[in-house]
């Protein structure tokens, strides 16, 4: 992690808790390196992070939007008002519950019994939320996943995306 002295500073006065946001990070990069697949021509998902105080959600589905009009792109938001699939979109449609219960039952929960199994840390919710939708976009094909930060800042999950661009 390249960052400034005075981070530097922070980080040594409070070690086990930078550790402890440092170690999640990896814990999702595993998690997607494993479960997501091969793409065709080795090209990667594309991730742009969308971080602020208010706004977030408007701007991660207007940024899905637009490049939907040029490429292609999913995006993940937080809370859902009505139904927990409102978090995700995929060229701007919400997946079916089914799709859903896939990515889930044959992905997501076999790979953290595993982990589970081999005395691992088990993923966060909000860490669950960044592989659906990442699943959901692989398996669409999708060029770019549009992710809203969670609580933000420089130990935010969706800092484990290395994001191409992050909008403030």
């Amino acid at each position: 992690m390249n960052g400034s002295y005075l981070s530097t500073i922070d980080q040594i006065y409070n070690p086990s808790w930078t550790a402890n946001k440092l170690s999640r990070f990896s814990l999702v990069q595993q998690a997607i390196k494993t479960l997501l697949p091969r793409r065709p021509k080795n090209k990667p998902l594309k991730y742009i992070q969308v971080v602020g105080t208010s706004g977030k959600g408007s701007t991660t589905r207007f940024l899905e939007a637009g490049l939907n009009t040029v490429s292609s792109a999913g995006s993940l938001t937080s809370p859902h008002v009505f139904d927990y699939r409102e978090r995700f979109s995929v060229a701007g449609q919400m997946p079916t519950r089914e799709q859903v219960t896939e990515i889930w039952e044959k992905k997501i929960l076999p790979y953290m019994v595993t982990q589970a199994e081999a005395g691992r840390l088990a993923l966060s919710f909000t860490e669950i939320n960044i592989l659906i939708e990442l699943l959901l976009c692989a398996e669409a094909q999708m060029e770019w996943a549009v992710c809203e930060a969670a609580l933000g800042g420089r130990y935010d999950q969706t800092q484990a995306l290395e994001p191409q661009v992050s909008v403030l």
